[in-house]
């Protein structure tokens, strides 16, 4: 690989590798996967996945009217249930489920991110705002179209 220093001249034709040593102790040990998310309880993924049925439950009751229509909401259940099912599989491998903290431990204590420190009923806004909305305007969608058939 061919590479130059800043500070000198020079152009080096080859680089320096570092020779790794994998130690027997680290091959034996067994793997185990890391939590995804340690900080933020069940209940939490519970109310994203009440607020998606809800918007589907939406659509379906206020705008199934012809078969393309249903057809199209099959499509969207069979979605919806692989976009909530992947998340759920990753989590049932997860090691040590029971550390996760409480709905009411969340709320008062948060969590820490990158940047600093959010407060629980921010955090549980940001996560369910879009679903919720989009709930809502689905809702009002519906209504419109019902009223104008």
């Amino acid at each position: 690989m061919r590479h130059e220093r800043f500070n000198e001249d020079k152009i080096y034709e080859t680089a320096d590798l570092v020779d790794l040593q994998i130690q027997q102790s680290q091959l034996s040990a067994p793997f185990r996967s890391a939590a995804a998310v340690p900080d933020v309880p069940a209940a939490l993924g519970k109310l994203i996945v009440a607020s998606y049925v809800a918007l589907l439950a939406t659509f379906a009751v206020t705008m199934s009217h012809s078969r393309e229509a249903a057809f199209a909401m099959a499509i969207c259940g069979v979605f919806l249930t692989m976009y909530l099912l992947v998340p759920r599989v990753f989590l049932g491998v997860e090691p040590e489920q029971a550390k996760r903290p409480s709905f009411d431990s969340f709320l008062r204590d948060g969590f820490q991110t990158y940047t600093g420190p959010c407060s629980g009923k921010d955090a549980v806004i940001q996560m369910l705002l879009i679903p919720v909305v989009l709930t809502l305007c689905g809702l009002a969608m519906g209504i419109v179209a019902l009223v104008t058939l």
